[in-house]
């Protein structure tokens, strides 16, 4: 039988799952600065269709997780150490997670100035690697 969770295991296990998150749009952020940053050695197509795709494939269940824990925060007994680091927690996320946009987009942004066809040989290397079937997917976010 399931054992319903206290609040502050709740709010233990946004921390843990924000913390998880910021870890992994921080080396999506590192990988995109890495490549795109350096005109010598750009990433290849390949490369850029995956890092867009490791992106897109969080950012819209992402984007749903900040708001339900942000509101769940306004809620939070103010005067807890858990909401300290939820608080805490949530900016450095929001954080990374604004940058990613930002990041996302310029990578497209130059994709596209380097070379009119890049940007749509990278998508074409997207939908080959199927996130195109997936259902309320990147690709078919209204399907």
């Amino acid at each position: 039988m399931t054992e319903l969770m206290t609040a502050d295991a709740q709010e233990l296990r946004l921390c843990d799952t924000l913390a998880e998150y910021a870890g992994k749009l921080r080396a999506i952020n590192e990988r995109l600065l890495g490549g795109w940053a350096s005109p010598t050695a750009p990433y290849s197509n390949d490369r850029m269709a995956l890092i867009l795709d490791q992106f897109e494939t969080i950012r819209k269940p992402l984007e749903r997780f900040l708001s339900v824990t942000a509101a769940r925060l306004e809620h939070a007994d103010g005067d807890s150490l858990i909401a300290d680091e939820l608080t805490l927690r949530l900016a450095e996320i929001e954080t990374e997670f604004h940058h990613s946009l930002r990041l996302v987009h310029a990578a497209k942004t130059d994709a596209e100035s380097s070379s009119p066809k890049r940007l749509e040989q990278i998508a074409r290397l997207r939908v080959a690697a199927g996130l195109n079937a997936m259902k309320g997917g990147p690709l078919r976010p209204n399907a």
